[in-house]
């Protein structure tokens, strides 16, 4: 699904995580400043974080969330992974679809308790 209005691109992505089918969310503006990939916590899923998504495209940010795998609209078993680089894996997964070029740009990891780790 896409959705634009005249100052944001609201889009759901579908991407293939070895056998795993993850689900990403973005939200992005015109001419980003910056990106934002959101990893959320162990019972949330991206859908938990359009309002903050919205807050940080007006300030000119892209914003992508992805459902680590066993979580919302993520394949793969629910609640389980065999290691936690599963979820590593995952993580590293939205920060390709945010950046497909590979350029050097910063990245800012907003975790569940939203506090801001600059990477």
């Amino acid at each position: 699904m896409t959705a634009t209005t005249s100052d944001m691109r609201y889009e759901e992505i579908a991407v293939k995580n070895g056998d795993i089918d993850l689900f990403l969310r973005s939200w992005r503006p015109t001419r980003p400043v910056g990106v934002i990939a959101i990893v959320p916590g162990f019972n949330a899923h991206s859908a938990y974080y359009g309002w903050a998504a919205e807050h940080f495209v007006q300030a000119g940010f892209a914003v992508y969330a992805v459902d680590l795998r066993g979580r919302g609209k993520s394949g793969g078993e629910r609640f389980y992974v065999d290691t936690f680089d599963e979820y590593v894996s995952d993580a590293a997964a939205c920060v390709a679809v945010a950046n497909p070029l590979g350029l050097q740009i910063t990245y800012f990891r907003v975790d569940q308790a939203f506090e801001e780790t600059k990477q």
